[in-house]
């Protein structure tokens, strides 16, 4: 790449780097990243863009794209608040006391719900954390779900986002390897199986609901006790703490601790006009309904007697 770039250097006008973010959570980004030395050595414009860049971290990012310090850099942000999000947290008992068949069939429980109160456009995705997960899941959701993750061949991954997008699928179960670049604009409901892996992956896979402005629920599935594992790092500090800060938050509105992280700026439902409430500033909501009608449902509910329910739903 270095040396293509070189030999075609004065046909190149700047150099564009999408989804930025990455070089701050992915470790399989940085490498790649950094195998393209040469882009420095070219005197060319380079644009950083990314809907998910914390301000706390800036110094961070900088120094790891290797670009001049401030003001040098010139740096363009605008507010990250999605009014269009309904934040809701569902938590279930100690992950000791629970088994990997509740929390499915809580899942399904909730797609159950949401499937009765979004029209035939619209589209749901559930993000797992696992393989495991996600194949338990598809099993029990049957044929109103797919599947997504990285380890899928090319032409797996393409044809389930079809069936997805043609709503064959109305529900995508997927790991974060589906969490950037989804552009369908009538996802209406998201869920969270778990605690995401920081603030950035929360906001960003929430991010791939409302693009029509239209209310859209964003349902975080937790354990107790469950949070991401503390450190010193100053990422964890800025941006994996505030995650875990948000998950523990029973006081504040749901909006808090997002903004205050991904803006520097403490918006909360009530503050941001038109916002669509979160399940704390608004407990008898209907997405705040829904999640608690899905967890005090039976948790012996057999995996045929689901699948046959969703499988009515859809097709009505």
């Amino acid at each position: 790449m270095g040396s293509y770039l070189q030999e075609n250097k004065r046909y190149i006008g700047r150099a564009v780097f999408d989804e930025a973010q990455q070089l701050l959570v992915s470790n399989k980004f940085r490498p790649a990243f950094n195998a393209i030395p040469d882009t420095y050595e070219i005197p060319i414009p380079r644009l950083y863009v990314s809907a998910t860049l914390p301000p706390a971290l800036m110094d961070l990012f900088i120094k790891l794209a290797k670009l001049p310090p401030l003001p040098r850099t010139k740096i363009i942000r605008a507010p990250t608040n999605r009014l269009e999000h309904s934040y809701q947290l569902m938590l279930l008992p100690p992950k000791s006391k629970r088994t990997v068949q509740a929390v499915v069939s809580l899942l399904a429980r909730l797609v159950q719900q949401e499937l009765l109160h979004i029209d035939m456009g619209d589209r749901g995705i559930i993000f797992v954390r696992t393989m495991n997960m996600a194949n338990e899941l598809l099993e029990v959701l049957g044929l109103c779900s797919t599947i997504y993750y990285s380890k899928m061949e090319v032409s797996e991954k393409m044809e389930s986002v079809q069936a997805w997008r043609d709503g064959q699928t109305p529900w995508m179960i997927a790991t974060t390897a589906f969490i950037q670049g989804v552009d369908y604009p009538r996802v209406q409901s998201i869920i969270f199986a778990d605690l995401p892996y920081g603030m950035i992956d929360f906001v960003q896979g929430a991010g791939r609901g409302g693009r029509t402005c239209s209310p859209t629920s964003i349902y975080l599935v937790a354990n107790q006790d469950s949070g991401l594992m503390e450190s010193d790092s100053e990422a964890f500090v800025k941006c994996y703490k505030p995650m875990n800060c948000w998950k523990n938050n029973q006081r504040l509105c749901r909006r808090y601790h997002i903004s205050e992280c991904m803006d520097g700026d403490i918006q909360t439902c009530h503050s941001l006009k038109d916002a669509v409430k979160c399940d704390i500033c608004c407990p008898d909501s209907i997405y705040t309904r829904l999640g608690k009608q899905a967890l005090s449902g039976d948790d012996g509910l057999l995996k045929h007697q689901v699948w046959s329910n969703l499988l009515l739903i859809t097709m009505a």
